[in-house]
C-alpha cells in the first residue's frame, strides 16, 4: 500500500482492519423493464439484509420516475420488517430517473446516520442503469455523494438494454454501465455487472463483506 498527500509520499504507520455498524439503503429499480428480474432482485436484498449484523440498520426505497421514488420502509434493525417489505414489492410503468433515485437514496441516509457517530453510510442500488429522465444531473450526483461520504454498491443488469449505438451516440447499454461505474467509483463503493440468468448469490456475498468491512491507515507526514 502507497498514500500519497500533496504529490508526497507519506509514511505508513498503522494498518487495521475493522468493522463498524453500517446505515445503509437499498434501492431497487421497480421500471417495466426490471419485470422479469424483480424476484431475483428481492431474493437478493433479502440475503444482504438477512446477514445484517446486530447495529446495522436498513431502509428501502423503491424508485421508476422522478415523481415514483418511494420509501417502502424507514431505517430499522429488524431483519424481519425490510424483508417483509421486499416481499409486497411491484413493478410499475413510469420513465425510470435512475440520477435521481440515487440522490433521494443518498440524501435520506446521510440525513439519518448523522444523527448517530461511528456508523457507514451506504446505498445498495439494482438497477440497469439506464436513466431516462431525470431532474439532478450526474456532476450533482457526484458531488452529493461526496459532500456527504455516503458508498454506492451497485448490482447492475443491463444485459437487456439495446447494445446497438450510432456515428454520434452511445448505445443506451454503454451509457447505463457508464453511469453505474462513475457512480461507484467516485463514492468508493463497488459495481457488479451480471446477466440477468446468472446467480445473484456472490454478488450479495461480496456486498455483505465491504458493507461490513473497512480499513484505518494511519501515516506520519513526510
Amino acid at each position: 500500500i502507497q498514500l500519497s498527500e500533496d504529490g508526497k509520499d507519506q509514511i505508513i504507520k498503522e494498518f487495521a482492519k475493522t468493522t463498524v455498524p453500517v446505515s445503509y439503503c437499498i434501492l431497487i429499480d421497480t421500471s417495466g423493464s426490471f419485470r422479469s428480474l424483480l424476484p431475483k432482485t428481492i431474493e437478493f436484498a433479502k440475503l444482504i439484509a438477512f446477514n445484517n449484523s446486530s447495529g446495522d440498520e436498513t431502509c428501502l426505497i423503491r424508485f421508476t420516475a422522478s415523481d415514483q421514488i418511494q420509501k417502502v420502509s424507514d431505517f430499522t434493525s429488524d431483519k424481519q420488517a425490510i424483508i417483509q417489505s421486499l416481499d409486497g414489492l411491484k413493478t410499475l410503468p413510469g420513465q425510470s430517473a435512475v440520477i435521481d433515485a440515487i440522490y433521494a437514496a443518498t440524501q435520506y441516509t446521510a440525513k439519518h446516520s448523522g444523527l448517530v457517530p461511528n456508523r457507514r453510510r451506504a446505498v445498495v442500488l439494482v438497477s440497469d442503469g439506464e436513466d431516462r429522465k431525470s431532474y439532478y444531473k450526474e456532476k450533482d450526483l457526484i458531488n452529493l455523494l461526496r459532500e456527504n461520504d455516503v458508498q454506492v454498491f451497485v448490482l447492475g443488469i443491463t444485459d437487456q438494454l439495446d447494445d446497438v449505438g450510432g456515428l454520434i451516440r452511445r448505445a443506451p447499454r454503454q451509457n447505463a454501465e457508464a453511469l453505474l461505474e462513475r457512480v461507484a467509483e467516485e463514492s468508493g463503493g463497488r459495481v457488479f455487472r451480471l446477466r440477468s440468468k446468472e446467480s445473484f448469490n456472490k454478488a450479495a456475498e461480496e456486498i455483505v463483506h465491504d458493507l461490513h468491512t473497512q480499513y484505518v491507515i494511519g501515516y506520519e507526514r513526510a
